[in-house]
């Protein structure tokens, strides 16, 4: 689990969760010391977490359709991070999900994602 140690859950409204990074992360010791960086495998891992814990599925990712990383996500302590869910499909035993994560309304990253429903 990455909430708790990465980041934590400050607001869900509708579609969008905002988090708050945590700059003491034993990730970011190692990703980079100094100029920390949020690694895009994190990124997706809080994804998959927020699947989760806000909205109640239980979920394995299965397929990256789309994921463009426009900036470097760092964990500044003041800004406004979120992961705003543009569009998710629920088919059958799989959801597509089509999002970006946001810091002050600038898109960092872009993601289409594919996650197996687990049952």
């Amino acid at each position: 689990m990455l909430q708790n140690d990465l980041y934590t859950i400050i607001e869900t409204a509708g579609n969008t969760v905002k988090i708050k990074l945590l700059p003491e992360s034993a990730i970011y010791q190692g990703h980079f010391p100094g100029n920390p960086i949020t690694p895009g495998v994190c990124q997706v891992g809080i994804v998959e977490e927020l699947l989760r814990t806000c909205f109640g599925k239980k979920v394995t990712l299965r397929e990256i359709k789309n994921l463009k990383f426009i900036e470097v996500l760092r964990p500044e302590p003041s800004v406004n991070t979120a992961f705003v869910f543009e569009k998710m499909e629920d088919a059958g035993n799989q959801l597509s999900i089509r999002g970006k994560l946001t810091v002050e309304e600038r898109i960092v990253t872009k993601f289409s994602l594919v996650f197996e429903i687990e049952s």
